[in-house]
C-alpha cells in the first residue's frame, strides 16, 4: 500500500493539468526545550511545494531537516488533497529512514463531509513509526466554516503500546481573514500530548500547547506567516517555538 501511494502522488505532480496554480514555501523554525530539567535548542528548516489544479485538489511534497542536541534527521513527505462532491479526502506519507528522533515512517488519512449548511463532520486517522516506538492516533473532528473563516474542533484518541500511554487529546483550531491579513490560533489539552514527537524520556501525561500564528499577504505572489508555540507536559517537557515561513507564487 505505501508503495503504491507513493507512486500515485508522484504521478499526480506530472499529469497535465490546466492552469495549476503552484507555490513554494521554505520554512525555519527555532525552539527553546527542556526535557526532565535540561536545556536544548531544537531547529528546523525545509521547503514544500504545493501544485492545485482545482479548489479543493491539491498535491505536494515536503522535505525537512530538524536538528535536535547535535543529531540531524532528515525527513520526506507526500500528500493530496481532493474532494469528491460533498466529500472531502487527505492522504500523507512520511519518510525518514534510519532517523535518530523522528518517526522512520509515517501514514495519515482523513476524510470529512458536508452534514449541514456551513458544517462538516470528519474522521482521521495518523501512525507513527519510532525507532523505539509506535503511535497511532484516531481524530474525530467537526468544523464550522463562514467564508475563509474556520473554526474546528476535534478529539484525539491514540495509544502508544511500546510505553503504554493512552493518548487523549482536546485540540480547538480558529482561522479569522481580514482583507490580507489571516489570524489562526490553535489550542490543546490532554494526556500525553508530546508522544508524537517521539520523547520516551519525558512520560509527562497532563499537556498542554497553544500556537498563534499570523499571515500577511505581501502581493499578488508572496504571503509572509510567523507562528509563535508554547506547549508543555507536566513537569518534565516544555517548548517555545517561532516559526517564519514565505510562500511564493512562481
Amino acid at each position: 500500500m505505501p508503495k503504491a501511494a507513493t507512486a500515485a502522488l508522484l504521478a499526480a505532480f506530472a499529469l497535465p493539468t490546466p492552469a495549476a496554480d503552484w507555490r513554494l514555501t521554505p520554512r525555519i523554525e527555532y525552539s527553546d526545550v527542556a526535557i526532565n530539567g535540561r536545556d536544548a535548542q531544537w531547529r528546523s528548516n525545509g521547503l514544500s511545494i504545493e501544485r492545485t489544479s482545482a479548489p479543493g485538489d491539491t498535491v505536494f511534497a515536503v522535505l525537512e531537516r530538524q536538528d535536535r542536541d547535535g543529531v540531524s534527521d532528515q525527513n520526506l513527505q507526500f500528500g493530496a488533497y481532493r474532494r469528491f462532491g460533498d466529500w472531502n479526502a487527505f492522504a500523507q506519507l512520511g519518510f525518514a529512514p534510519g532517523a535518530d528522533f523522528l518517526p522512520e515512517r509515517t501514514y495519515e488519512v482523513q476524510a470529512d463531509r458536508t452534514v449541514a449548511t456551513n458544517l462538516r463532520a470528519g474522521l482521521g486517522y495518523r501512525r507513527l513509526e519510532f525507532s523505539h516506538s509506535d503511535v497511532d492516533i484516531w481524530s474525530p473532528q467537526l468544523a464550522y466554516y463562514r467564508g475563509d473563516d474556520e473554526y474546528a474542533l476535534a478529539y484525539k484518541i491514540g495509544r502508544n503500546d511500546t510505553l503504554d500511554h493512552d493518548i487523549r487529546i482536546l485540540q480547538l483550531r480558529a482561522l479569522k481573514a481580514v482583507g490580507r491579513h489571516h489570524v489562526g490560533l490553535y489550542l490543546a489539552r490532554g494526556d500525553y500530548l508530546f508522544d508524537a514527537l517521539g520523547l520516551p524520556g519525558a512520560g509527562g501525561g497532563s499537556g498542554w500547547s497553544a500556537n498563534l500564528s499570523y499571515a500577511h499577504a505581501l502581493n499578488e505572489r508572496a504571503t509572509l506567516r510567523v507562528e509563535l508555540g508554547r506547549g508543555a507536559e507536566a513537569d518534565s517537557f516544555r517548548q517555545d517555538s517561532l516559526a517564519v515561513s514565505l510562500q511564493f507564487r512562481p
